[in-house]
């Protein structure tokens, strides 16, 4: 069972939506980020860290749109996952504009495993 949160469940400024927001910040300025980054490395930050970015904050969106279905850490993993590898799918047939790189379902892959543990830990401390 759940303990309740340290702000009421009703205010905007719950904190655990709170955090979840941040995380969906973070995702969303690495992906920024990361087109721009020039260092060691840069091959791989540019292929896979936006893969990386894109489905971590897609984890975290999912939580945020409070869609009862799917609001089940799992499911939501799902969820976010499955659209990444749709996106990648759809750069593979041409019918989005991407580079298709098989492993890019590995990096999606890291991004939502990333969110759960991430998130785990934003539930322990918004729920403390």
């Amino acid at each position: 069972m759940r303990r309740a949160a340290i702000l009421p469940e009703g205010d905007p400024f719950n904190l655990l939506r709170m955090l979840r927001t941040a995380c969906v910040i973070c995702g969303a300025l690495l992906l920024a980020a990361g087109g721009r980054y020039h260092g060691p490395g840069e091959i791989l930050v540019h292929s896979y860290v936006s893969n990386i970015a894109f489905s971590f904050a897609a984890y975290f969106l999912i939580f945020l749109a409070r869609i009862r279905v799917i609001e089940r850490r799992w499911r939501a993993a799902g969820v976010a996952l499955s659209v990444a590898m749709i996106s990648e799918l759809l750069q593979g047939i041409r019918l989005l504009d991407g580079v298709f790189d098989p492993w890019d379902f590995a990096a999606n892959g890291l991004g939502v495993a990333l969110a759960l543990v991430t998130d785990r830990f934003v539930e322990r401390v918004a729920l403390k």
